[in-house]
């Protein structure tokens, strides 16, 4: 039985980060990883209040990062380990 190697809580905490296109960001960890995630196809297939407003780029742009995670003005974050895996193996 094989078993994944999954990042430090620590690396998966997120420094920088800067929109670059519609549903699209340039993300920098803690580590220094740096990554761009193209998020307007996973985020046109989820549901729920929470994240309808991103589906706006307007909306989605005005991302900040609050203690290491990206955080938008509705209170909507996303999972820092998901975050970090899809900076490293893609969002598919």
């Amino acid at each position: 039985m094989s078993t994944l190697a999954l990042p430090s809580l620590k690396n998966c905490f997120v420094s920088q980060v800067r929109v670059t296109g519609d549903h699209r960001l340039a993300v920098k960890f803690q580590d220094a990883l740096i990554a761009e995630l193209h998020m307007g196809e996973w985020i046109s297939r989820q549901h729920g209040s929470m994240i309808e407003p991103l589906k706006s780029p307007a909306f989605f742009a005005d991302v900040s990062i609050q203690r290491g995670v990206l955080t938008w003005p509705n209170g909507y974050d996303i999972d820092p380990f998901s975050i970090r895996h899809w900076a490293e193996h893609g969002m598919d």
